[in-house]
């Protein structure tokens, strides 16, 4: 038991700053005595020879180039490989989904996916993922290396390799992959980890509102329910991409909602859909090296009444 004096004392707070004011605007809020200094933002170059973003030169092939849309889990991975140096490595980054009404002019949030164009949703496409780019720390500011090799965008056009109990499956083959081993693109990348042997777990947690059609006439209308499948198509992407349409193609949804498994530190390497470690709305995936020489993955499903 607590005393009252003891109890008040045990949950006062650590932190030595004021608390922010309590609001909800377009300004980006700080405590006072501290600042802000924006690493990297949407668009950013990623190579020597790219100009600053211009939202009118923007298009898919450039922007397939450029750093990715709406940041959620971020790693930093140290340089050189194998280090503890906290003033230079890899920025790690997922880019989870596009906010259309934000990007384009005269678009609005709720029929984005019925009224870009597919100039406009390719770009989109190229906009999210996963970004790595280097970073350095210099003068106490960070600064982006835009002539590093490791620099790389990892989009919804990329290939992955399956692997684990779901490579090769008959309900993980598509006319895109007949073989089942192999998929185009990642979605939703939202929570994450990073392994003891140097990579990042980039996790996909839900796509069932980039898929257009008609769930019922497939023949796992109950298991697509249940995911949230409802043929909402938030990006527009079946209107022009077949793959994303669940009536053309039932198994593609097969494809997402896995534990991705990236080297950082290997700009040429092929990504991972690790399926060993489940199918869900995944928000994390934390590996720890046990005591007892066992890896453990604590991973989250972002669904509403899930579990971890």
């Amino acid at each position: 038991m607590f005393s009252g004096e003891a109890l008040a004392q045990d949950l006062s707070s650590s932190l030595g700053f004021s608390e922010l004011k309590r609001v909800y605007d377009d300004k980006h809020r700080v405590a006072e005595g501290y600042r802000v200094d924006p690493v990297v933002a949407w668009a950013d170059p990623m190579k020597a020879s790219q100009e600053p973003f211009d939202m009118a030169k923007l298009d898919a092939a450039t922007q397939a180039e450029r750093f990715g849309y709406n940041c959620d889990y971020v790693a930093f991975m140290p340089l050189p490989k194998g280090s503890n140096n906290s003033d230079h490595g890899l920025l790690c980054v997922n880019n989870e989904y596009v906010s259309p009404n934000v990007m384009f002019q005269a678009t609005k949030e709720g029929d984005a996916g019925k009224t870009m164009n597919k100039e406009q949703v390719m770009l989109c496409n190229m906009a999210i993922g996963h970004s790595i780019i280097e970073i350095k720390k210099t003068g106490g500011l960070w600064k982006t290396m835009s002539d590093s090799a490791l620099n790389r965008r990892i989009t919804l056009e990329s290939e992955f390799a399956i692997s684990g109990p779901c490579a090769g499956h008959d309900l993980m083959k598509t006319s895109y992959n007949p073989g089942g081993r192999k998929v185009r693109s990642t979605n939703y990348n939202c929570g994450g980890g990073v392994t003891p042997w140097g990579t990042v777990l980039s996790c996909e947690e839900g796509v069932c509102d980039t898929f257009g059609g008609d769930i019922k006439k497939t023949a796992f209308a109950d298991l697509l329910e249940r995911y949230g499948y409802d043929g909402s198509d938030y990006h527009g992407r079946a209107r022009f991409d077949d793959r994303f349409n669940v009536e053309k193609e039932p198994d593609e949804p097969n494809r997402f909602d896995w534990v991705v498994e990236i080297d950082p530190y290997d700009p040429t390497s092929t990504p991972v859909k690790r399926t060993a470690l489940g199918r869900m709305a995944h928000e994390a995936s934390t590996v720890v090296h046990n005591k007892d020489g066992k890896m453990v993955v604590y991973m989250g499903d972002d669904e509403y009444f899930e579990y971890t």
